[in-house]
């Protein structure tokens, strides 16, 4: 796993596949404090993620207050070498500026 530290943050690239294509998000924030990884919807639209009626959908707490999220199982996530199959990942705004793309948290870290 590489990583690039800027701006006091630590940053990795992230591989999303999702029935049948894949897509490598950049600008992920390795988060060890968030218990779910978290995707910008907008990062991953070109996959056909999106929020639909059948899907978990959550309220995260933290610095900021209450934001939304909705959870899908996506077929592939990597990092350098790491491999995970059918993975629930969190889908919500993180980055209104829409310089961050995701935080990957301990959920992914931990089975990594």
């Amino acid at each position: 796993m590489k990583l690039e530290y800027k701006n006091g943050l630590l940053f990795i690239d992230m591989n999303i596949g999702y029935k049948g294509n894949n897509v490598l998000l950049k600008n992920v924030v390795v988060d060890t404090g968030a218990a779910h990884t978290l995707i910008n919807p907008d990062s991953v639209y070109e996959l056909g993620i999106k929020a639909e009626a059948n899907d978990e959908f959550i309220t995260m707490y933290g610095i900021g207050g209450e934001h939304y999220s909705y959870r899908k199982n996506i077929n592939l996530v990597s990092i350098g070498r790491g491999r995970l199959e059918n993975v629930d990942i969190d889908f919500g705004l993180i980055d209104e500026e829409g310089y961050i793309n995701g935080l990957l948290g301990l959920d992914v870290l931990l089975k990594l």
